[in-house]
């Protein structure tokens, strides 16, 4: 079993300064996925049911933030900015 590696960084740019971008997200959710996968692994090799199931309940997890919390937060970005901009044209 090879040691986890770092998460990618995140680096920002001063147009986006304190906010991270979609692809940073996605890298972090890539890195965090592969290294549960490692860690069921490791469970399944050790015959450690809890351990099992605690990586199952996570990678579940990140499966969800990835089809449908990301994608929903984009969305509803989306549209806060089409507001803002309506109501600036208003003003």
């Amino acid at each position: 079993m090879s040691s986890p590696r770092r998460p990618p960084s995140r680096e920002r740019s001063a147009r986006r300064r304190g906010a991270w971008c979609v692809a940073e997200v996605y890298a972090q959710t890539d890195w965090l996925k592969n290294n549960l996968a490692t860690l069921l692994e490791a469970a399944r090799a050790a015959q450690r049911v809890d351990y099992i199931e605690f990586a199952r309940k996570l990678i579940h997890h990140a499966r969800i933030e990835e089809e449908v919390m990301y994608p929903a937060a984009i969305l509803v970005g989306e549209y806060l900015k089409l507001r803002l901009a309506e109501r600036a044209s208003i003003d």
